[in-house]
């Protein structure tokens, strides 16, 4: 980021670099390399925080309507992965900005996502983050 990075630019789906991280830390991309490291952070983590504080448009839309958020919600929470995504979606919501009844073109809000897929209940037994998405 400090080298001038654009953090606006969108890829060949319309996701901007937070939106095709969000999707990364959502397993979408079947990347291994989410897990703690030895100093015992998460490097995904660390790595959407940056491009977070970075980026102007934390609302932006896809070509399939998914935010940042939804992009989170997406697939199976659980686990290390799972507890991940619970964080950023936290820090996401914390920034101006970011609305939280976005609804994608499935017409699904990223809160219903993260109660469809929370098969642990990470997302039902975190109450600052429900109540942020008012589920």
């Amino acid at each position: 980021m400090t080298a001038g990075a654009d953090t606006s630019l969108f890829n060949n789906q319309g996701s901007t670099p937070l939106i095709a991280l969000a999707y990364k830390m959502s397993g979408v991309c079947l990347d291994r390399g989410y897990y703690l490291d030895g100093r015992g952070t998460n490097p995904r983590l660390e790595t959407f925080t940056l491009v977070l504080q970075n980026t102007v448009d934390v609302s932006a839309k896809n070509n399939k309507g998914d935010t940042a958020l939804h992009a989170l919600a997406t697939g199976r929470l659980a686990g290390v992965m799972g507890r991940g995504r619970i964080e950023a979606a936290k820090l996401l919501v914390g920034k101006r900005g970011v609305h939280v009844a976005e609804r994608n073109r499935e017409g699904k809000t990223a809160g219903e996502l993260f109660a469809e897929n929370d098969v642990e209940g990470l997302f039902q037994g975190n109450a600052e983050l429900t109540r942020l998405l008012a589920c």
